[in-house]
Formats: C-alpha cells, sequence, structure tokens
C-alpha cells in the first residue's frame, strides 16, 4: 500500500481506497483502512465522518453517532457529518432531530442537493407533501438532471391528486435515466387513470 505523508494528500488518499472497498461492498475491509487512517491523522474530521457514514452502512448507529458527533466537534462546518447525522436519526425515526440535522448541513452548504433529497424523503415519509416538494425543487435547482429527485417529485405530485404534473416528472426521470422498470409501471398506470 502507497503511502502518503502529507495531511490533507493522506486523508484523501485513504478515503479514497475507504471509497473504493465500499463500492465493491467491501465496508468491513473500509472500515479498517479507515481506522488506519485515523491512527495517522487523529484529528481528522473527514476521516472521523467516513467512519461514522460506514457504521450507518451496516446499521451500527451508536459507533456512527459516535464518530459522527467527534467529526462535528472537530469540524462544525462539516455539512456531510451532519447529512449523515440526520440519516441515522431518520433511520432511528427521531424525525425531529433529523430534520434539523439536514436543516444544519443545508445551511453549511446551501447547494447540497443530497441534503434537500433527503430532508425532502423525511417529509414525504411523514405525509408533508407540501415541504418535501419544496425540498425536491431546491435540490433539482441545484441538479436538474438527478433522475431520482425526478421520480420523487413526481410521487409527491402523484400523492397530492396533481396527476399530469407526477406523468411529466416520471417522463423526464425516464429520459434521464432510460431503465427504471417501476418508474415506467407509475407512468403506465397514472397514464391509463388519466385516460
Amino acid at each position: 500500500m502507497q503511502m502518503m505523508e502529507t495531511g490533507e494528500e493522506g486523508v484523501e488518499y485513504f478515503l479514497s481506497l475507504s471509497r473504493r472497498l465500499e463500492k465493491e461492498r467491501k465496508i468491513t475491509e473500509a472500515i479498517e483502512v479507515t481506522f488506519q487512517a485515523l491512527k495517522l491523522y487523529p484529528r481528522s474530521s473527514k476521516i472521523l465522518a467516513n467512519l461514522g457514514h460506514l457504521y450507518l452502512r451496516i446499521g451500527k448507529y451508536k459507533k456512527a453517532i459516535k464518530f459522527l458527533k467527534k467529526a462535528i466537534a472537530l469540524e462544525p462546518g462539516s455539512f456531510l457529518a451532519y447529512n449523515n447525522l440526520g440519516n441515522i436519526l431518520s433511520d432511528l425515526h427521531l424525525f425531529r432531530a433529523a430534520q434539523e440535522a439536514y436543516k444544519k448541513a443545508i445551511e453549511l452548504k446551501p447547494d447540497f442537493e443530497t441534503a434537500y433529497n433527503n430532508l425532502g424523503t423525511l417529509f414525504y415519509s411523514q405525509d408533508d407533501f407540501v415541504n418535501a416538494k419544496k425540498c425536491y425543487e431546491k435540490a433539482l435547482g441545484v441538479n436538474p438532471q438527478n433522475h431520482l429527485t425526478r421520480y420523487n417529485l413526481g410521487t409527491v405530485f402523484y400523492r397530492m391528486g396533481e396527476v399530469q404534473k407526477a406523468i411529466k416528472e416520471w417522463e423526464e426521470s425516464l429520459r434521464i435515466e432510460p431503465n427504471q422498470g417501476m418508474v415506467e409501471e407509475l407512468l403506465k398506470e397514472a397514464k391509463e387513470e388519466e385516460g
């Protein structure tokens, strides 16, 4: 394994290796690599936040929260740590706290598309379609080519009884990413419903 000697380069090297292992679904190995990095860079909020993210992926919420809170303590501007904390709190059905964590991530990085999507999904899960719609629209303001956000917004419109708007969003989602069987089915059903 090639070792980088400088701080930020070393941190990025280990994070890159960890992400690669995560993509290969080797989460345990990714955690091991990240702990090696933590020994070398114990005050790196990025490494701590990555550990929090990895423990979230395997459902170890207490450990995930511990590392995310350490990352936030070292770097209060860590929007990624706040977003991941929101994900954990949402999974634990602590919706008010999750909402605050997502809002903090957005406050720290106003163009953070992922946090808008996560907050929208949180509102959607509570049948708050008006706020879910606002969040998805803000996410699309950052990245209008996100097919998942288009799908989510279409679903919100559908639940709000605005079937034509749902159809438009689902068609756009399929234009961006054609291979979405579930979206194709929803679109077909919505068009039949509209007659």
